[in-house]
């Protein structure tokens, strides 16, 4: 299950995007899976919402507030096993930190050594 999903478009297309992070180098992933076409009007609604994974490639959307709210549903192209049309790579700049401090990238964070030990950044 993805959290942290949101709506976005890509390509012409309505996505559901996904972006986490290298653990290994400082680098942000993102992924855009296609969804199913809808109304341009509901597209534009839906950029930057949360996309809430309900498994086998169906993502969920919230239209409304409190318990008048009701949920929308849409599926990706190729259900669950839809692969993304786009990947992008951005890289992470190391945050600034005091000249003479020694900075690393660990477990997909960035870390500075300070007398104590490691803590970051």
């Amino acid at each position: 299950m993805l959290r942290g999903a949101k709506f976005a478009y890509r390509m012409g297309h309505l996505c559901v995007a996904w972006a986490d992070t290298d653990t290994h180098t400082p680098i942000r992933i993102t992924y855009y899976w296609p969804c199913y076409a809808t109304r341009q009007d509901k597209v534009d609604a839906l950029l930057g919402l949360d996309a809430h994974d309900e498994g086998d490639g169906v993502f969920a959307w919230k239209e409304g507030t409190g318990f008048a709210g009701i949920w929308q549903r849409t599926r990706l192209q190729n259900g669950g096993s839809t692969k993304p049309i786009d990947v992008v790579r951005q890289p992470i700049p190391c945050p600034k930190v005091r000249k003479g401090i020694e900075t690393r990238w660990v477990a997909g964070r960035w870390e500075k050594c300070l007398k104590s030990g490691w803590a970051p950044a």
